[in-house]
């Protein structure tokens, strides 16, 4: 949120979901979303987005594009993520998830990459409601302390694991 008119706002801000016209209005701005590009059959920014574009930002967000959306229900989800989890090798705690609160888990990860270095940091899982009652599980991996590119590297091998549960816009 900008605290004065002369400040920009943030792309968290400017990027919520439309909540007229239903579901399919909003699985449309997932499809424009930068960050579900990288799920798609041919990965790359929307022409829409760069013609409209007046800053790189408008582009390309702020935020990691270590995260992926899920429509799946927040307690299988957070089973197959512990599954992938358990299939890498991490070792993470048992996760309840929260059924109702915005906020459904976080799972901490605490692992060695591929160099043998500590890596570790957070999946975070948040709801977003839509219209008629359905929801939508926004999943991001955050990074607290290693290598980007493992960090990376860790995302894909996860979303690899879970690729029944990640959303994709052209299925």
């Amino acid at each position: 949120m900008a605290i004065s008119s002369t400040q920009p706002a943030l792309r968290s801000d400017t990027s919520t979901f439309p909540k007229s016209n239903g579901r399919s209005q909003v699985l449309d701005h997932l499809v424009d979303e930068p960050t579900m590009s990288q799920f798609s059959q041919n990965p790359g920014i929307p022409l829409t987005l760069t013609q409209a574009a007046r800053q790189f930002r408008d582009i390309v967000p702020a935020e990691s594009l270590t995260r992926f959306f899920s429509h799946m229900s927040p307690q299988l989800l957070v089973q197959v993520l512990g599954d992938a989890l358990h299939q890498l090798g991490v070792p993470s705690p048992p996760v309840t998830p929260s059924l109702y609160a915005e906020h459904v888990a976080t799972v901490r990860v605490r692992t060695l990459d591929g160099r043998k270095q500590s890596l570790h940091g957070e999946i975070q899982v948040h709801r977003h409601q839509l219209p008629d009652d359905q929801e939508l599980l926004d999943v991001r991996f955050v990074k607290i302390k290693g290598d980007p590119l493992e960090w990376r590297r860790f995302f894909k091998k996860v979303v690899v694991l879970c690729k029944d549960v990640v959303y994709v816009p052209d299925a």
